[in-house]
C-alpha cells in the first residue's frame, strides 16, 4: 500500500448515520456460510486432486477469499461504517465451488476517501495473500506433456502475471508441454482471477467504488462505456461472460450512492494507486502484442466469431476499432469527453501540466 502523509488520512468520523445498519439476529448466517463453502470448494477441489488435495485447495482458495473481505471490513470499521461480517456464497459446482464472498455495509460511507480505501484493501490483502500461494503451488507443480495428462485435468486461461511466475520458476515450458498444477497453484489462480473480476470498474464491484471514487461525476457514463466495451468482448471472445455483466446490471444498474460529502478530494496518490489497481486488469489478459495476437488469429488458436463479416483484413479492421475508441476517450471527442475535468481537478499542477500539453495533443496525433 502507498505510504501517505500524515493529514492525508483524516480521524475517523465522529459519527456515520446508522438507519441502515446491518441487522444483528443472524449472526449464524456467516459462520455457517463459511463452513458450507468449505464443504463445496473441498468437493469441487476433490474431483481433481482427490479428498487430501481438495481439502488443501478449499483451505487456500477460502483463506484467499476471507483475508479479501475483512480487508473491506476492516477498513470499514476504520471509518465506522456498519459493516457485517463476509457472507461466502458457496455452490457445489465447477470450477471454483463458490461464486467469492460479500459483505453488507450500512449508513453513507463519509466521503471518497473512505469510500476508496474501502474498496482497494479488499484487493490489496487477497492479493497479498493469493500471490505467495500461487508461487508456492507453481513450485509444487510439475511440468508434463498434455498426452500424459490425465483426462479431464482442468486448463487455466492464460495471464500476464501466471505465466510470467510459471517461467520463473520453471523456466520456458516447451511446445506441447504443460504445467500439472498442485491444488495449491490452482487455488491462487483462482484468487488472481477473483481479484481481477472485483477490479473491474461496473457498479458496485470494488473497481466501481474505485472508479467513482477517482470520478465521482462521470462514474456512470464510465460504468456505461465499459459495459458496451466488456459486452463486445464477451460476444467476441466467450460468450458466458454476458452473464457476469447483466447480474452486475441487475444489482445495480450501473449506478453508485454519492458520500456523504462528495466534493471533498481523494489526493494525487490515491488517484495513482486508483489507476494502478484498475490496470491490474491486464495482468489476467493473454497478451497486448499486437503481432502475437495477429499471428494467434491467423493460427485459429483466437477465434473472432464475426471476421468474416469483415472480409479480408478483418483483424486489422478489429484494431483499428479498438484504437479509434482508446483515442476517441484519450483526446477525448464527445460523449466519451467527462472525465476530462475531474482529470484535472484532481491532478497535481505538473500532472495537469502534462495532461493538458502533452498527452492530449498525442491523443489526437
Amino acid at each position: 500500500m502507498v505510504d501517505a502523509p500524515a493529514n492525508s488520512l483524516p480521524s475517523p468520523p465522529e459519527t456515520v448515520p446508522p438507519s441502515d445498519t446491518p441487522a444483528r439476529k443472524r449472526l449464524w448466517l456467516p459462520p455457517t456460510l463459511f463452513v458450507l463453502t468449505l464443504m463445496t470448494t473441498s468437493a469441487v477441489g476433490s474431483l481433481e486432486y482427490g479428498l487430501a488435495g481438495g481439502m488443501l485447495y478449499s483451505a487456500s482458495l477460502v483463506l484467499i477469499l476471507l483475508c479479501h473481505e475483512m480487508g473491506h471490513y476492516l477498513t470499514a470499521r476504520y471509518y465506522r461504517v456498519p459493516a457485517s461480517l463476509p457472507y461466502f456464497i458457496p455452490v457445489p459446482l465447477p470450477p471454483f465451488g463458490t461464486f467469492g464472498a460479500v459483505i453488507k455495509m450500512g449508513g453513507r460511507i463519509p466521503d471518497r476517501k473512505a469510500l476508496f480505501d474501502i474498496a482497494i484493501m479488499g484487493p490489496a490483502m487477497g492479493l497479498i495473500v493469493a500471490l505467495p500461494l500461487a508461487v508456492l503451488g507453481i513450485a509444487g507443480s510439475t511440468v508434463a506433456t498434455l498426452d500424459s495428462m490425465p483426462a479431464g485435468e482442468t486448463l487455466l486461461g492464460a495471464s500476464f502475471l501466471f505465466a510470467f511466475l510459471i517461467e520463473w520458476i520453471h523456466g520456458p515450458l516447451n511446445a506441447g508441454s504443460g504445467l500439472q498444477l498442485h491444488p495449491v497453484a490452482t487455488a491462487g489462480w483462482a484468487g488472481l482471477f477473483v481479484t481481477a473480476l472485483n477490479l473491474l470498474p461496473l457498479g458496485q464491484l470494488d473497481g466501481g467504488h474505485i472508479l467513482h471514487a477517482l470520478f465521482p461525476r462521470s462514474s456512470e457514463l464510465l460504468y456505461r462505456s465499459v459495459a458496451i466495451a466488456f459486452a463486445v468482448f464477451a460476444v467476441l471472445v466467450h460468450p458466458p461472460w454476458l452473464l457476469l455483466l447483466l447480474v452486475v446490471y441487475l444489482m445495480t444498474r450501473l449506478r453508485h450512492p454519492p458520500t456523504m460529502y462528495e466534493h471533498l478530494p481523494i489526493g494525487p496518490r490515491r488517484f495513482a494507486l486508483g489507476l494502478l489497481a484498475i490496470l491490474f486488469l491486464g495482468s489476467r489478459g493473454g497478451s497486448f502484442a499486437l503481432p502475437e495476437l495477429i499471428a494467434m488469429v491467423e493460427s485459429g488458436a483466437l477465434e473472432l466469431p464475426f471476421t468474416g463479416l469483415l472480409g479480408a483484413g478483418s483483424v486489422q479492421s478489429f484494431l483499428f476499432l479498438g484504437f479509434f475508441i482508446a483515442f476517441a476517450i484519450k483526446v477525448p471527442v464527445w460523449p466519451l469527453h467527462s472525465w476530462l475535468p475531474d482529470a484535472h481537478v484532481q491532478a497535481p499542477t505538473a500532472g495537469s501540466v502534462i495532461l493538458a500539453g502533452v498527452l492530449l495533443k498525442m491523443g489526437t496525433y
